[in-house]
C-alpha cells in the first residue's frame, strides 16, 4: 500500500462540462490515495460548470478552482494546469472520464517500484455515446524500458495512443519538456517528446473509462479547440505545423546533432509514408466505387496501420464505422 508521502497533482481542464463534471469530481474524491492537490482549470465555461466546481471546492480542501475570463484553448489550459502544480507527480484528467478508485494509488506504487519509467499509463476502455460496453481497450506496450534507439523513435510515431496523456507523469520530465502550444496536433508531438525522454509503460491496475465524442472533429473545430480560433497557422496547414513541432521537440533533446538529425530523418520518412497512404486513399476514392474504396481503406488499416499489441477491439464493425472510415477517408 502507498504511504501517501508523495504529493500528486491532478489537473482537470474543463470547458462547458456540466453534464459530466460531477462524475469526474466524485471519482477524484473517491481516490484511495489521499495526498492530492486538485486543480480545476475552467476555460471560461458559460454553463453551470463554474457553479458545480465552486461547490466541490468549498467541500474539498485539496481543491483549487481557477477560472479563466476568456477561453484560451484546450492545450493552453492543459499546460497552465501543470505550471500551477506543486506535486512531484502529475496527471491530467478529462472532465468526462472515469477513474478507478485505486487509480492514483496504483500509479504511485508503480512509479515508485519502477524508477526508470517516466509515465505510468492506464488500461483505457474506450466508449462511444449510446453504447454501454467499451468498443476497444488500449494499452501502451511498445515503449517500455526494453525499447531503445531508433526502434523507439519509430514506435513513438506509430504506437503511442493519445489516451496515454491521462497517465501519471513524473513532474521533472514535464518540466524538461516543451509542454503544449496553441496549434493543432501539439498534443501528439508533446506525447512523442515524452516517449523519447523516457520509458512509458502500462500499469494494468490503473483503469480508465475513456469517453470518445460521437465523431471526429472537423479541421475548423480543431482550430477552435486547440487555440480558440487563434491557433498558429503555418504554411502547409496543420500537417506541416505538426511536423515542425515534432522536429523542434526532437532538436531539444539531450542528444548529439548527428543522432538528432537521424531521428528527424526517420520521422520525415514516416511522415512521407503517411502522406503516400493518404494520397493513394484520395485517388482510389476519386476513381473507384464507394464500396470498393471502403474495402480498400479497411483492409489497408488492419494490415498496415492498426497497432497490434496495443489495441484490443471488442466490436470490430463499430470500430471501423466510428474510427477507421472517418479518419482514413473511407466515408465519402
Amino acid at each position: 500500500m502507498s504511504n501517501n508521502e508523495v504529493l500528486v497533482t491532478i489537473g482537470l481542464p474543463v470547458f462547458n462540462g456540466e453534464a459530466t463534471i460531477q462524475r469526474a469530481l466524485r471519482a477524484l474524491r473517491n481516490q484511495t490515495y489521499e495526498n492530492l492537490e486538485i486543480i480545476i482549470g475552467d476555460n471560461a465555461s458559460d454553463d453551470r460548470t463554474e457553479e458545480l466546481c465552486q461547490i466541490f471546492e468549498e467541500s474539498e480542501p485539496r481543491c483549487t478552482y481557477v477560472r479563466s475570463s476568456i477561453n484560451r484553448g484546450a492545450t493552453e489550459n492543459f499546460s497552465q494546469l501543470f505550471r500551477r502544480s506543486s506535486g512531484s507527480l502529475f496527471m491530467w484528467m478529462a472532465a468526462d472520464d472515469e477513474l478507478d478508485p485505486q487509480f492514483v494509488e496504483s500509479g504511485v506504487e508503480y512509479l515508485r517500484a519502477n524508477p526508470p519509467v517516466v509515465l505510468a499509463v492506464p488500461r483505457a476502455h474506450g466508449f462511444i455515446p449510446g453504447r454501454i460496453e467499451p468498443v476497444y481497450t488500449v494499452e501502451v506496450n511498445g515503449l517500455g524500458r526494453d525499447v531503445r534507439g531508433f526502434r523507439r523513435v519509430v514506435r513513438s510515431y506509430t504506437r503511442l495512443p493519445m489516451t496515454s496523456i491521462y497517465g501519471i507523469f513524473r513532474s521533472e520530465v514535464l518540466r524538461a519538456s516543451n509542454l503544449m502550444g496553441p496549434h493543432v496536433g501539439t498534443d501528439v508531438a508533446f506525447m512523442q517528446e515524452i516517449a523519447l525522454r523516457g520509458p512509458i509503460e502500462t500499469n494494468p491496475s490503473q483503469a480508465l473509462n475513456y469517453h470518445n465524442r460521437d465523431r471526429w472533429n472537423t479541421a475548423g473545430e480543431d482550430i477552435q479547440i486547440f487555440g480558440r480560433g487563434k491557433a498558429r497557422r503555418v504554411p502547409g496547414g496543420a500537417a506541416f505545423g505538426l511536423m515542425a513541432d515534432r522536429v523542434s521537440r526532437i532538436w531539444s533533446l539531450d542528444d548529439g546533432p548527428i543522432r538528432r538529425g537521424a531521428m528527424v530523418g526517420l520521422i520525415l520518412a514516416l511522415e512521407v509514408r503517411r502522406i503516400v497512404f493518404k494520397v493513394v486513399t484520395l485517388v482510389s476514392g476519386r476513381f473507384f466505387s464507394v464500396s470498393w474504396h471502403r474495402r480498400w481503406v479497411v483492409s489497408a488499416y488492419w494490415r498496415f496501420l492498426h497497432p497490434e499489441g496495443d489495441f484490443d477491439v471488442h466490436d470490430r464493425a463499430v470500430f471501423v464505422d466510428r474510427f477507421v472510415l472517418p479518419r482514413f477517408g473511407g466515408n465519402r
